[in-house]
């Protein structure tokens, strides 16, 4: 029996796969949640698949749509089933006994990267899939890892779960058309107490996972067993403050019985993402950070490769370009040793001492330094090459990404054990350079190495990291990283 429904599974797979990919316009398929873990095709709710096309309009959308509802269940071992689609994006789900749903989230690139930005949690969640036709997820572009500041700052952010409960409401997007634009419609659903009680726990449920995702810097999903991790994530104190909700919605997903009561059990869950509002907001403003730059633009930032055989110092235009980084104030300042950071230092911190590091180095270019890309592919072929080809080779006399990777992670011990002597150093500021600050963010937001050089640092833009739990961790808004990550 087994057998036969995972047959029933390979086959439509098969059939989306077949009937989309065959349309030059698309570049990725991607089946995501329960399908790709539920043996039970009858007891998938939906069926959610993730296009990616290179142009979307009403056509287009259309004409995607049309092929997946010329699926013939029958054919498939799916007698007396229908194909009905759902093109809403969030979680609203559409039930039936008769209908096989296919959840169909269709976008462009930018319409991607928009929902990276808005809604990490769900595009990490879909990073995980290896059921993919085409372009991975995350090389369109990367989630890289949960950040303390996306459960205050997104879609599926704290404050927009607590609106939703209070109008016992689901919030949820649809695309609306107009000639050849789209643009996303926020809609919201009455939930009555069944659909409560499922919205409720999923919202319990989905908060905890990606909590735990980020205390373990892991991706994976938690299974309804989860409440036997909960004191490990979330403490003994909020354990035993909310161990009756837990038990509470942990029995109805596993019984699907549960003496529902609405006001105080929407109350109850209200008083939970209050109070873990209040634990996150409480980790970021009590936590130590370390706020790294790239140093203010020079002359010599030109196309041409800048380490550290040439040392210019910064344009004087450069100062009217840090008013906004007043928002905060310096314990300590680290630098490189090259004038153009020292320079900028000076500028962030004042008057105040710079210490010089020479981890913060940028890298060594060795006989590249100067030439422009055009000069070094003439000049070295064979390393241009191997660069184009995921391989990490030091340019000529001087440093890979390797070589700068280990400065790094010896400048975050040595900043590590510091802080675990000084306490009282609250904010660290650190100018540093374009590769070193590219390996940094390339390593802690899991990009692959071979895209490294494409990591777009921005001058002068602070990129915040702060301490937890005696670890280092990215902390930058999602438009930063928009731009971060633009040429990958």
């Amino acid at each position: 029996m087994i057998n036969q429904i995972l047959l029933k599974k390979e086959l439509l797979k098969k059939n989306i796969f077949k009937i989309i990919k065959i349309d030059p316009n698309v570049t990725s398929v991607t089946f995501v949640g329960s399908f790709i873990t539920n043996n039970r095709i009858n007891f998938i709710s939906d069926i959610d698949v993730v296009v990616i096309v290179k142009k979307l309009d009403k056509k287009v959308f259309d004409k995607i749509n049309n092929k997946i509802k010329k699926i013939k269940p029958g054919k498939i071992g799916l007698t007396g089933y229908k194909i009905k689609i759902n093109n809403t994006f969030g979680p609203l789900k559409y039930k039936s006994d008769t209908d096989i749903v296919i959840h169909l989230m269709i976008y462009d690139k930018n319409g991607h990267i928009d929902h990276v930005i808005k809604s990490p949690f769900t595009c990490y969640d879909w990073e995980r899939s290896l059921v993919f036709n085409g372009k991975r997820l995350r090389d369109t572009f990367p989630v890289g890892v949960i950040q303390f500041r996306d459960f205050l700052e997104t879609r599926r952010s704290l404050q927009n779960y607590l609106k939703d409960l209070k109008k016992s409401v689901l919030t949820y997007y649809q695309y609306s058309f107009y000639k050849n634009k789209y643009k996303f419609i926020k809609k919201q659903k009455l939930l009555f107490d069944s659909h409560l009680a499922e919205y409720i726990f999923h919202i319990h449920k989905n908060l905890i996972n990606n909590y735990y995702k980020y205390l373990f810097n892991k991706n994976v999903s938690l299974n309804d067993n989860y409440i036997f991790y909960l004191k490990k994530i979330i403490g003994k104190e909020l354990y035993y403050k909310f161990i009756k909700h837990f038990k509470l919605f942990y029995n109805y997903k596993k019984t699907s019985k549960l003496n529902f009561r609405p006001k105080k059990e929407t109350a109850r869950l209200n008083s939970f993402l209050s109070n873990f509002n209040k634990l996150i907001k409480k980790n970021i403003k009590t936590s130590n950070k370390i706020i790294f730059y790239r140093h203010a633009k020079t002359l010599l930032n030109n196309g041409s490769f800048l380490g550290i055989g040439r040392d210019p110092g910064i344009l004087s235009e450069n100062i009217n370009n840090l008013k906004d980084n007043n928002t905060y104030r310096y314990d300590i300042f680290y630098s490189s040793l090259l004038k153009r950071s020292i320079d900028t230092a000076k500028l962030i911190f004042k008057q105040k001492k710079i210490i010089q590091l020479k981890e913060l180095n940028e890298i060594n270019y060795g006989l590249a330094e100067g030439l422009n890309f055009s000069e070094l592919k003439k000049k070295y072929p064979k390393l241009v090459k191997k660069l184009f080809s995921g391989d990490d080779p030091k340019f000529p006399r001087g440093e890979s990404y390797n070589n700068v990777l280990s400065r790094v992670d010896h400048f975050i011990y040595k900043i590590l054990k510091y802080k675990i002597k000084n306490k009282k150093q609250k904010v660290i500021g650190v100018v540093s350079h374009n590769v070193f600050l590219r390996c940094l963010v390339g390593s802690y937001f899991k990009i692959d190495k071979a895209n490294w050089y494409k990591i777009y640092i921005p001058h002068l833009c602070p990129l915040e990291f702060i301490f937890h739990k005696n670890k280092i961790r990215p902390n930058i808004p999602r438009n930063i990283l928009r731009i971060i990550f633009s040429k990958l």
